[in-house]
């Protein structure tokens, strides 16, 4: 009969036996590290999430805006040629307006994430950066 002892460890710090060997004020630092690894990407999406939630704010008023323009150049052209055909202004603003009905509210920085299942990888592109 033969028995045997595994361990494994994963994650950013180092082993903790490798770890109670250091001293204290570095393993605070390491902690720290560790931390603001967690936290620094935290804020950062929220920084985004914040940057898409404004430029979409922005979309929405420069389209009405360019709406109201269509708008206008449709009513000037059909008072001063009197034909149907003046109503091309709005072709593109409703076209706009109906795709965007259709858009995907998800937020572009989530759906556009890659997803690795892979440790090997993470850990490959985590050395890169």
């Amino acid at each position: 009969m033969q028995m045997g002892v595994s361990e494994s460890y994963s994650g950013m710090l180092p082993k903790p036996d490798d770890f109670n060997k250091y001293p204290s004020e570095v393993q605070e630092r390491m902690c720290r590290w560790n931390d603001a690894f967690t936290t620094d990407e935290s804020d950062r999406q929220d920084r985004l999430v914040d940057a898409e939630i404004a430029q979409a704010r922005k979309g929405m008023w420069v389209s009405g805006a360019l709406f109201m323009i269509a708008m206008l150049f449709t009513l000037v052209a059909f008072l001063v040629t009197e034909s149907q055909w003046s109503f091309g202004f709005l072709a593109v603003p409703v076209v706009s307006m109906i795709v965007n009905l259709f858009e995907p509210i998800a937020s572009r920085s989530s759906r556009d994430k890659k997803t690795s299942t892979k440790p090997d990888e993470e850990n490959h592109n985590r050395e890169q950066s």
